[in-house]
């Protein structure tokens, strides 16, 4: 199963517009992959475990471990290439 979560904050502009695009992704990709909304307010535990040091931050996960980790705003097209890669 692969997993992709979004670290972000409420108080921080680029993690918010890459939460949108990222909203828009789970519209898109219905099944075989899991979405989590990951405010580093709320869940400071696995903020901490990710080693998530700067936002936004997204991890691809696949099977339980990290293949892909974008820090920073990411294109939606960029992501997108990325999910396919590790969907196969």
């Amino acid at each position: 199963m692969l997993v992709v979560k979004c670290f972000y904050a409420e108080w921080d502009k680029e993690s918010l517009e890459q939460k949108l695009i990222i909203e828009e992704l789970r519209e898109e990709f219905e099944r075989g992959i899991e979405f989590k909304m990951m405010d580093v307010e709320i869940y400071r535990d696995v903020t901490s475990k990710s080693r998530v040091h700067a936002l936004p931050t997204i991890l691809i996960e696949k099977n339980g471990e990290i293949v892909k980790k974008f820090v920073g705003k990411v294109s939606k097209d960029i992501i997108v290439r990325a999910i396919r890669k590790y969907m196969e």
